[in-house]
């Protein structure tokens, strides 16, 4: 972690549930939403494209999750072809912030996460939804979950979880609160 970097974070309820908020890690000056849509908008070429967001085992399941992704992963980035090249500059803008979080996080609760995942851009339409779920279950392992907020200038896009009973909402341009 960038020594010189101030961390501004929350605990989101009990700090023994290990939920952190970290904010403003991805400055509006990155332009990711706007650069991932310059980039991939207008794609074929999977998996440098927004592609229908599966679940389980690459099931579409529409009532249950209906929006788009792209996943890209260290060995994406690493074999990108030149036509997406800025891809690997979006992944390394978010991937970088990522790791500080996860540093932090780290140190705070004594432990060690030797694998990162790729991440998964997500964009949502009107109207579209991802249901409640855990990012643990039948067909998915995992230790901690993280989750970015590219842009703020949507409604929607909050985080429940029903067993804790806690929300979250970050603010929005949108609705000014």
């Amino acid at each position: 972690m960038n020594p010189t970097v101030n961390i501004s974070c929350e605990y989101l309820g009990d700090p023994r549930f290990g939920m952190i908020v970290y904010r403003n890690m991805l400055p509006k000056e990155l332009r990711l939403v706007e650069r991932l849509e310059d980039t991939i908008g207008n794609s074929k070429t999977p998996p440098y494209m927004w592609m229908e967001a599966l679940v389980g085992y690459n099931q579409k399941m529409p009532e249950y999750r209906d929006c788009f992704d792209c996943k890209m992963g260290e060995l994406h980035i690493k074999h990108c072809p030149p036509q997406f090249a800025e891809l690997v500059n979006i992944y390394n803008d978010t991937k970088n912030p990522l790791k500080e979080c996860i540093a932090d996080y780290e140190k705070r609760y004594n432990l060690q996460l030797n694998y990162m995942e790729a991440i998964n851009f997500i964009r949502y339409g009107v109207n579209q939804h991802f249901q409640v779920h855990t990012d643990h279950g039948f067909s998915y392992t995992a230790t901690t979950s993280s989750c970015m907020y590219l842009n703020d200038d949507y409604e929607g896009g909050e985080l429940w979880f029903p067993y804790l009973d806690i929300s979250f909402k970050p603010p929005s341009i949108v609705t000014g609160k």
